[in-house]
């Protein structure tokens, strides 16, 4: 997938713009075209917050390899105490926050 300037100039790959991290124009990089995600897949994960990042991520990194990118994603979790990662804690029956841990 290609990544292009908010201020326009060349396209760069995903390994390029998170290496740069802002363009050489000042502007930000953002994804030349929005894939669509498929939501019954990501529902179909429940709880497991790992295959859902994956999910999210993978069409936006194409030249990753499926593996690598798992792994990464699962190492970046890891240190999370709770296996949710970022569990919904109810509060009352129509009020919820996000823990974050």
């Amino acid at each position: 997938m290609d990544y292009l300037s908010t201020r326009g100039g060349a396209a760069v790959n995903a390994a390029q713009a998170i290496e740069m991290g802002i363009c050489p124009s000042g502007g930000l990089f953002v994804p030349a075209s929005f894939p669509a995600l498929d939501l019954q897949q990501i529902v179909s994960r429940g709880e497991h917050y790992q295959a859902i990042a994956f999910d999210v991520m993978n069409p936006f990194l194409t030249e990753t390899e499926k593996t690598k990118l798992f792994a990464m994603i699962e190492s970046a979790y890891k240190s999370f105490g709770d296996p949710r990662v970022c569990p919904l804690v109810p509060l009352t029956k129509t009020e919820s926050v996000l823990e974050l841990g």
